[in-house]
């Protein structure tokens, strides 16, 4: 019944039948590689016939087998490396106003070309999120007449006045 039903999975996957066209790695989704997994698993079919059925390529296959035999689980081909990762969590910690293409423009200058999307991703994975600069007020003409004719005002007082002022404040 389950193997059945992950074969459907295979079969309905949008490709025609007249068309025997291979798939690459990109296009296989999670429950795809859950279902060849699962159907390698259970030694009842032969590589070649779950690559017919799932129309995946024998490569795609051998990809899928080898990541779960060494980490249990499948994991597919990401550019950001644990060095690149390392790098960016060092930038992101020490300058958190710095945005997604600042960082990719930096990692591009140490040879690691990386899209702003994916900074953002990996960001997000080891749970640092992206700060947006915030965005200061701008000052209407009228209110900075008005600073510039307190600041002409105040500019003779004596260090008494001052703390006349700081008294009534706090």
């Amino acid at each position: 019944m389950l193997v059945n039903l992950l074969l459907a999975i295979g079969i309905n996957r949008g490709v025609s039948k007249e068309s025997e066209m291979m798939v690459k790695i990109k296009d296989v989704s999670p429950p795809e590689v859950s279902a060849v997994v699962t159907l390698l698993a259970e030694n009842r079919y032969t590589q070649q016939e779950i690559t017919d059925r799932m129309r995946i390529s024998q490569k795609t296959q051998n990809r899928i087998k080898l990541s779960v035999q060494r980490s249990g689980e499948y994991k597919p081909n990401r550019k950001g490396k644990s060095r690149t990762m390392r790098r960016l969590t060092d930038m992101e910690t020490m300058n958190r106003k710095l945005i997604s293409t600042q960082f990719s423009h930096q990692l591009k200058g140490l040879g690691v070309e990386v899209s702003p999307v994916t900074v953002r991703k990996r960001l997000f994975e080891c749970a640092l999120k992206a700060c947006r600069p915030r965005k200061k007020q701008k000052i209407a003409l009228v209110m900075k007449t008005k600073r510039l004719q307190w600041a002409k005002q105040v500019q003779e007082w004596t260090s008494e006045d001052w703390t006349k002022i700081c008294s009534m404040i706090w």
